[in-house]
């Protein structure tokens, strides 16, 4: 979790410590803005000081380094505020399909192009391009947005240490014209879960109706969207499409307020029941009580 002036109440909404630990990296020097939690006290660990370079990715790729040879199967890389940009956050992050490898947690995924504001960061254009060509060369690609996802042991080690780090000199260089490098939309290309490189002769597209439930505060979640009167509310939609290219299939949905990207190692299962179970689950498990919705903050009296 990076934090910077977010209320973390919200991590005691995982209930207990089984199967999790939690892991704070406080960039902003408010470590007594963090909370005493109930639930999770037993399994977080606070890391004070961390230097406070581009946004939330830093310490997400700082804790790849620092732990490159001991992360756990699953890994959940997320916002402090991340309550407010998906309400369903908690149920997403312990519900995942056997196999997965990259799993977006924001439910906002959306169209991206390479932005003007960084035609001249040759150190940008230059990693995006080595780490995934294909996708580099495209106009547009489908992916996730608001840096939350999801990410099994054996992605993250398809990228050597050397590349976390130099990822993260380069957030720290200022050589980008945006703090964060515009990463926000580069993390699935980077763990190889995007639309475009699931293309082939050996690959299959199916549609089916299944997607993750909605409220009514997944309509206003995104903060873009607050008293904006020219711009319109997100639609939910209800079709996922599925390709599978040998071993691996990719499923996902263009939507701000309840996308899908994920991609997982298999082509077999039956991926329309699997997502039916998991968001059916996801209705029982939904508690947005003591949430307030508008500006968007959980407890203002804080």
């Amino acid at each position: 979790v990076a934090h910077c002036h977010d209320n973390l109440s919200w991590l005691d909404r995982f209930d207990s410590c089984n199967g999790i630990e939690i892991h704070i990296y406080s960039k902003c020097n408010d470590d007594e803005r963090i909370p005493t939690f109930v639930k999770v006290a037993d399994c977080v660990t606070i890391y004070s000081g961390i230097e406070n370079c581009g946004r939330e990715e830093y310490a997400f790729f700082k804790h790849v380094v620092d732990n490159y040879d001991k992360l756990p199967p699953m890994v959940a890389f997320l916002q402090g505020s991340s309550i407010t940009e998906n309400p369903h956050i908690v149920h997403d992050v312990m519900s995942y399909l056997p196999g997965t490898r990259f799993k977006d947690l924001s439910r906002h995924i959306r169209s991206a192009w390479h932005f003007q504001a960084n035609a001249n960061s040759t150190d940008q254009n230059g990693i995006q391009e080595r780490t995934s060509p294909i996708v580099y060369e495209q106009k547009t690609w489908v992916t996730s947005w608001r840096s939350m996802f999801l990410a099994s042991r054996t992605e993250l080690h398809t990228l050597s240490k050397a590349l976390y780090i130099e990822h993260n000199e380069l957030f720290c260089s200022n050589k980008c014209t945006a703090s964060n490098c515009n990463i926000e939309v580069w993390f699935a290309p980077l763990f190889k879960c995007t639309p475009v490189l699931f293309k082939g002769t050996d690959c299959e597209t199916r549609t089916f109706i299944a997607a993750p439930v909605g409220v009514d505060e997944d309509l206003v979640k995104d903060a873009n969207f607050h008293f904006k009167a020219k711009r319109a509310l997100p639609k939910m939609k209800s079709v996922t499409t599925q390709i599978t290219c040998g071993n691996r299939t990719l499923l996902y949905m263009e939507s701000k307020a309840n996308g899908v990207l994920m991609c997982v190692d298999g082509s077999k299962l039956d991926w329309e029941e699997e997502l039916r179970i998991m968001y059916k689950e996801d209705v029982r498990s939904l508690n947005l009580s003591g949430l307030e919705w508008g500006a968007i903050t959980l407890n203002p009296a804080d």
